[in-house]
């Protein structure tokens, strides 16, 4: 993070790189989420139609997946709430960061991913309830929440379709394997969820200890679609394990799930009470609750996106406040 020039040591990585870096990502990821909304409008002016503008519809940006728009505007709104509680932002950049937060809010619940949005709960509501409102404020900003939820439901057919796939606990609602009865009809994303863990785990208990190897996960899990005659997985559509938990014991057993939850359970714990590492904390925990129902490390852009921001957190010794003394190129005498 640094170097030794002429008995000088001068810091590469200050706290003006680390924030540059940081409000860089938030303003590419507004442009996207705008681009998005862009392209959802013409697309209304000129068909009448409105499907682009919500639901998974909406992201166009090429081979881009939703779930991940939707890690980037949460790290970006975490980024944005210490901020702000950190008094990071002043006079006019106080208000425009504002605004960028709840824009980014709000297109969240647009793009009504349900992880993402449960991230997005819980964060702000520790962020407002415990650091920046007191007394009624709180109970009116808990009905405010309630209200915008229900407000995306209203309005966003396709949240409104993954909230009732996801309360619909029915048979009918539910792959039954080995029956050869998954074909004919379009199923949510819990029910697709619920078959692949069942072919997977088929897969883990024949490989548990070693697991198969990174070059052979999907074959596995397409003959385990196969034998349990779940054929709208196995001869339609090529599923990931959809888990990265999963995921990684498919590939390397034990062994494999072990280190990758160490790598993410680990710093979490380690840092949970160091307010210097807030934003990794957030960041670790939203991480954690993607990796419940996507293969994200089975995207380029998810390896990127982990392995740059968790290096950047984890490694870069930034403190919360940025001070003359920290961000001079000469700050520190080399001993």
């Amino acid at each position: 993070c640094g170097k030794t020039v002429q008995g000088f040591w001068i810091p590469i990585f200050t706290n003006v790189v680390y924030h540059r870096i940081l409000i860089s990502f938030v303003w590419f990821t507004v442009a996207g989420c705008l681009f998005c909304l862009g392209y959802g409008l013409m697309n209304l002016v000129q068909t009448g139609s409105g499907e682009m503008l919500y639901g998974y519809q909406a992201v166009v940006l090429k081979d881009m997946s939703p779930f991940m728009v939707g890690l980037f505007c949460l790290l970006s709104v975490f980024y944005l709430l210490t901020g702000l509680y950190k008094n990071i932002f002043e006079g006019r950049k106080r208000k425009i960061y504002t605004a960028v937060l709840l824009f980014l809010s709000l297109y969240l619940f647009v793009l009504g991913n349900r992880n993402v949005l449960f991230s997005w709960s819980i964060v702000t509501s520790f962020f407002l309830l415990r650091k920046f409102l007191h007394g009624y404020l709180r109970i009116l900003f808990a009905g405010l929440l309630l209200a915008v939820f229900a407000a995306a439901i209203a309005f966003n057919p396709s949240l409104r379709r993954q909230v009732h796939d996801l309360t619909d606990l029915s048979a009918a609602n539910t792959i039954q394997l080995d029956a050869d009865k998954s074909l004919g009809r379009a199923w949510g994303g819990k029910a697709l969820r619920q078959a692949i863990w069942n072919c997977g785990m088929d897969v883990v208990k024949r490989h548990w200890l070693t697991g198969v190897g990174t070059g052979d996960v999907q074959d596995s899990l397409q003959a385990a679609y196969e034998d349990r005659k779940f054929y709208f997985a196995s001869r339609y559509n090529t599923y990931n394990a959809h888990n990265q938990f999963l995921q990684e014991t498919l590939a390397y057993g034990i062994a494999g799930l072990l280190l990758f939850s160490a790598c993410l359970l680990v710093p979490l714990f380690l840092y949970a009470g160091n307010p210097e590492k807030q934003l990794y904390v957030l960041f670790l925990l939203s991480f954690l609750i993607i990796c419940g129902t996507e293969s994200i490390l089975e995207i380029s852009k998810g390896i990127i996106f982990y392995s740059f921001f968790n290096s950047i957190f984890a490694f870069v010794p930034v403190s919360a406040k940025t001070t003359k003394s920290s961000t001079d190129p000469l700050w520190k005498k080399s001993h």
